[in-house]
């Protein structure tokens, strides 16, 4: 199995947390909409990501015996 997506995806998660902490920084009232729209994007990212593990990742590493 080829987990590179897994490893993109939170490389991907991570960067968008940081944009997330850059834009708070640099003004909440100001980044107000670009923060709401970041916030939505990053937790559709986490969703779609947690589903992929949940339904692929995690019952292939079962199946495997891996622990």
């Amino acid at each position: 199995m080829d987990i590179e997506r897994y490893h993109r995806d939170h490389a991907a998660i991570l960067e968008q947390i940081d944009s997330l902490r850059a834009l708070s920084r640099a003004g909440v009232c100001e980044n107000a909409d670009r923060i709401g729209e970041a916030i939505v994007n990053t937790a559709s990212h986490i969703k779609f990501h947690l589903a992929a593990e949940d339904q692929v990742l995690y019952p292939m590493l079962a199946r495997s015996g891996m622990q």
